[in-house]
């Protein structure tokens, strides 16, 4: 598998997802939908933004909730 060429959303179906670096921990890259606004982690990415963040889950609950749009 080649992590430069984009992948697509699962969900979308032909739509590119953006790549993005976790701002606690470039390390850790975060793929988006720019259309459902999706959010697509690989494996250990949640651990290791559980991991970057002193307070763990509620503080990983936060990101994620600021990083997806609130449902409609």
């Amino acid at each position: 598998i080649d992590l430069d060429d984009p992948v697509d959303c699962p969900r979308c179906q032909g739509v590119p997802l953006m790549r993005q670096k976790y701002p606690s921990d470039p390390k850790i890259i975060i793929d988006k939908c720019r259309v459902c606004g999706g959010i697509w982690l690989d494996f250990g990415e949640l651990f290791g933004i559980r991991s970057s963040n002193p307070a763990s889950a509620e503080a990983t609950a936060q990101v994620l909730r600021g990083l997806r749009p609130e449902a409609p």
